[in-house]
């Protein structure tokens, strides 16, 4: 069936999963060469964070090959967020699962963000940029959009259940207790 709804859709392969960005704006020059700017952003933060790249930032970063101040000033931005996130969450959420730095239960929602805002400066109101569970954004109207600001979700694999997620925002502060596992 084709597609008939006005604005742009677009899927990418990147960061081991399948990004989905959908865009009900006007398909404007300004807003798809934002589209493409928001995809290259997504493949340079794969290249800068991916813990599977022996030659990312961050796996040299935790081989001590490097250290914070040699990395791109955005390694500093994600582990001062991640600092962050540990102490709200009382510990329950770690850079460090399993003893190897890992940021990347931060990475994927902050980098989404991040190409949303892109899309954003470019006019793109009404969008969704999809990273797959559990991070997404969207913006413009909804029935409670004027009620709350949009949640930027953090998770991470539970390390001992490797079929299981854990979720938690960061805009609002929760206790552990309140943490859900999400049976992917």
């Amino acid at each position: 069936m084709p597609d008939t709804l006005p604005g742009l859709r677009h899927v990418e392969h990147v960061m081991g999963t399948v990004f989905s960005f959908d865009i009900r704006d006007a398909p404007t020059p300004a807003v798809a060469h934002a589209l493409q700017d928001a995809v290259a952003w997504l493949h340079r933060v794969d290249e800068v964070f991916s813990t599977y790249r022996p030659d990312s930032q961050i796996s040299r970063l935790d081989r001590g090959e490097t250290d914070a101040a040699d990395c791109d000033p955005d390694v500093a931005e994600v582990l001062r967020l991640c600092a962050s996130v540990e102490q709200v969450s009382g510990g329950w959420f770690s850079r460090t699962p399993g003893g190897s730095l890992d940021p990347s239960g931060l990475v994927k929602g902050w980098a989404i963000e991040r190409a949303s805002s892109i899309l954003e400066r470019a006019g793109a109101r009404n969008t969704c940029v999809n990273g797959g569970p559990p991070a997404s954004r969207s913006t413009g109207p909804s029935p409670t959009s004027a009620q709350r600001p949009p949640l930027l979700w953090v998770g991470h694999a539970d390390l001992r259940h490797r079929s299981r997620y854990h979720m938690t925002s960061i805009r609002r502060s929760r206790s552990p207790a309140a943490l859900s596992a999400l049976q992917l």
